[in-house]
């Protein structure tokens, strides 16, 4: 029989494993080792590996967002007037004249470009009246364009390679 000198934990008759706590948890994470090895053995689920590509497209998607954000103009700052007062917003450009409007068309020759002299009969090359405005088949070619072959005078200032306005 057992003696007073004997351990509680000991075995009595070497058949039996009494379960103390350095041999309990060393039982405990072999048991946690092999369910973990049996949860990667198995494949994952349509659902599971559905989430696993979505969650990773969105992450890439945000990381994408982030650093292309750091390359956008930053926000216009609005005009402000005289005063501090905003000023109104800027419209697109828009035609001055409707289709089939009859303009005409006056071309003069100067030799100075800031101050052409349009009162002056003889600088006016060529007059053609009755265009119509965006009639793209008028003219003598049907293609909406209009030529004129003249010759002018070479005055000394243009001899001088100067340009013609």
């Amino acid at each position: 029989m057992a003696g007073a000198n004997e351990d509680e934990n000991t075995p009595q008759n070497g058949s039996e494993v009494v379960a103390t706590e350095g041999n309990a948890t060393a039982e405990g994470e072999a048991a946690a080792g092999a369910a973990a090895a049996a949860q990667q053995a198995r494949p994952p689920s349509t659902a599971e590996s559905f989430f696993a590509v979505t969650k990773s497209l969105i992450v890439r998607g945000l990381v994408i967002y982030f650093i292309s954000s750091f390359f956008r103009k930053p926000a216009p700052t609005p005009d402000v007037g005289p005063g501090g007062a905003p000023m109104p917003p800027k419209f697109p450009a828009l035609n001055l004249f409707e289709n089939g409007t009859n303009v005409e068309m006056y071309v003069f020759l100067s030799e100075d470009d800031r101050h052409p002299d349009f009162n002056n009969p003889h600088s006016l090359v060529w007059k053609h009246d009755s265009l119509v405005y965006g009639d793209w088949t008028g003219g003598p070619y049907g293609d909406g364009t209009f030529r004129l072959s003249t010759k002018l005078a070479a005055r000394l200032l243009h001899q001088t390679d100067q340009s013609v306005w």
